[in-house]
């Protein structure tokens, strides 16, 4: 739905899938931490930065409790949040 620029439908689907995820695998899981990380970039699109920037710092202590420091999921985790935060006021 992102390519499509549907993304209040989208983030309709990335909270239900939050919701599922933390019923299901729990709120310290990677896959978690994923859904919490889709839902911030799609927060980003549409320009709602501050919760954005919430959901992706939220992912990002997540993915640190839970993977190896060198992860790659880290990495992109780092870098959206830095895209996130250089257009916060």
């Amino acid at each position: 739905m992102k390519g499509q620029g549907r993304y209040s439908e989208a983030e309709a689907l990335y909270r239900e899938a939050i919701e599922i995820g933390a019923a299901t695998i729990g709120t310290a899981h990677p896959n978690y931490a994923s859904r919490l990380g889709n839902l911030g970039v799609n927060m980003y699109y549409q320009e709602k930065l501050a919760e954005a920037c919430a959901l992706l710092e939220q992912a990002l202590v997540i993915r640190k409790a839970a993977l190896p420091a060198d992860h790659p999921e880290i990495a992109v985790n780092e870098a959206n949040l830095a895209v996130v935060l250089a257009k916060l006021p």
